[in-house]
């Protein structure tokens, strides 16, 4: 076999880099190849990107786009949605935007609308005339207008969220039926009669609202509304007022100059909270409340009429009584305690059964439980320290099971009645238990035994 010579190193060197460059320079060949030509195509150049009206698709509130006329700066008259792209002052005289389409969204997109109280005259913030639908206004602030921050009461299935109002001379937000009212906030609203910082008409939702300090009601909506998660304070009427068939739940309604929360008939109250409301804490002609807590008010902690449902509710230290109701109610599984007057009053033909009343007539004169006319039937409830614990006034209750301890007077019954037997086991019991088992020591064995302890 011939044997073969490595290349010299110079020439290895030489050839390597010969290869590198030719790759090179075929890679520079393709890359001119994919570019094209380098001069661009006769005529206009086209845009590449979307237009203004895809990436900002609503329509801004400005003279051009909404121009005003007599009474209103701004005029909505198509639908659609709207914003506004800067802070508003009011002008004597117009209202700041009139809606006069149905379909319409306000996005006041933070901004303030400004008015000049007073001096505006009788004109709104925004305006919807009568007979528009599906009007909505969200996010941003509406104060000091002339007469009401937000009006949709003259149109339907509206919507307000996220708006605060304040300093407007007559109410903050007035919405039509149907509508929706939500995470608003009215402030410092002045005017006499019904003006209220929110009024809404029928059928209408107010959920995550604050109002305050404003002069009328906090609140107020009328037949079938929904006021969900609200706060009401200090304002100079009622605290939350509604008609007949509205539901009222998990509201905070505080020192309000008239009652915290006023109903009409076929009313449901949950889980809210009435405290130092100058009247009552919850009035209502009739209805079912539920869960709720009343304390500190002016004229009693919850007042019904007849056809009512009490049910595990808690009233303290209200002025005058705790709860009362009229004829045909249920109060059961409630404790009122150190209320001025009574526990629990009742008319005739009521079930009160399994309350707790304590230390009633406190400062006052009361008893734990108060029936005036007949036919109740009080059972499984517990009276302690109370001036009187049962006062039982007309003939034809059933009392039953009760039990009474360190009241003046534990039991106060009148002739015609019918009740289980009253024992009395004040003294001292017999000895105590360590073990599995004992013999009662009740002194009865009638299950429908009162007892005084």
């Amino acid at each position: 076999m011939s044997e073969v010579s490595p290349p010299a190193p110079n020439e290895s060197r030489r050839a390597l880099l010969a290869g590198i460059g030719g790759l090179a320079a075929g890679a520079m060949l393709t890359g001119r190849a994919q570019a094209g030509p380098l001069d661009p195509p006769p005529g206009p150049i086209a845009p590449t990107g979307k237009p203004l009206t895809e990436l900002e698709p609503r329509i801004a509130i400005s003279s051009t786009n909404t121009p005003g006329d007599a009474d209103s700066m701004f005029k909505i008259t198509q639908p659609g949605s709207y914003y506004l792209t800067s802070n508003i002052t009011g002008v004597i005289g117009r209202h700041g935007i009139k809606v006069a389409a149905s379909g319409v969204t306000i996005n006041l997109n933070g901004f303030i609308m400004r008015g000049l109280g007073n001096l505006q005259g009788a004109f709104d913030g925004i305006y919807a005339q009568s007979g528009e639908e599906r009007i909505t206004v969200r996010n941003g602030h509406v104060e000091l207008m002339g007469r009401h921050g937000v009006n949709l009461e003259a149109a339907s299935g509206c919507a307000v969220e996220h708006v605060s109002v304040s300093l407007c001379t007559l109410s903050g937000i007035r919405g039509g039926s149907t509508g929706r009212v939500s995470s608003c906030h009215t402030m410092r609203n002045s005017g006499v009669g019904s003006f209220a910082g929110i009024q809404c008409g029928n059928g209408s939702l107010v959920t995550n609202c604050i109002a305050e300090l404003n002069i009328g009601d906090g609140i107020s909506a009328f037949f079938g509304a929904r006021i969900e998660s609200c706060t009401s304070r200090s304002n100079g009427g009622r605290g939350i007022a509604t008609n007949d068939r509205c539901t009222i739940s998990g509201c905070v309604v505080t020192e309000n100059s008239s009652d915290g929360i006023q109903c009409v008939s076929g009313c449901a109250i949950t889980d809210s909270i009435t405290v130092l409301n100058a009247r009552f804490g919850i009035a209502c002609t009739s209805g079912a409340i539920t869960g709720c807590t009343a304390r500190e008010n002016g004229a009693g902690g919850i007042a019904t009429n007849a056809g009512s449902t009490i049910h595990g509710c808690s009233t303290t230290q209200n002025a005058s009584y705790g709860i009362s109701v009229g004829f045909s109610s249920s109060v059961a599984g409630c404790a009122s305690y150190a209320n001025t007057g009574d526990g629990i009053v009742a008319y005739g033909r009521c079930s009160i059964l399994d309350n707790t009343c304590g230390y009633n007539g406190n400062n006052g004169d009361g008893s734990g439980i108060h029936t005036i006319e007949s036919s109740n039937r009080i059972e499984g409830n517990t009276c302690t320290n109370n001036d009187r614990g049962l006062l039982i006034e007309s003939t034809g209750n059933i009392i039953i099971r009760n039990t009474c301890s360190g009241n003046t007077l534990h039991y106060v019954i009148a002739s015609g009645n019918r009740y289980g037997p009253i024992v009395n086991i004040t003294a001292g019991g017999t000895a105590g238990v360590l073990g599995s088992s004992a013999a009662g020591n009740l002194a009865t064995s009638d299950p429908n035994a009162n007892f005084s302890h």
